[in-house]
C-alpha cells in the first residue's frame, strides 16, 4: 500500500483503485488551489481543462 505522503511510492506500488480515488479528487483540489492563488480562478480552471 502506498504512503500518503510519498509521492514517489504512490506512483511506483499504488493500486489501481487508489490511482482513480486521487484522480477523481483532482477538480476538487484545482478549485480549492484556483480559489486560493489566483484573482481569476475560472481562467486557471477553463486553461487546465483544455
Amino acid at each position: 500500500m502506498a504512503s500518503v505522503k510519498d509521492t514517489a511510492t504512490f506512483f511506483a506500488e499504488g493500486t489501481a483503485s487508489q490511482f482513480e480515488h486521487v484522480l477523481k479528487l483532482y477538480p476538487q483540489a484545482l478549485r480549492l488551489k484556483a480559489d486560493r492563488k489566483t484573482k481569476k480562478p475560472e481562467e486557471l480552471i477553463k486553461l487546465d481543462n483544455w
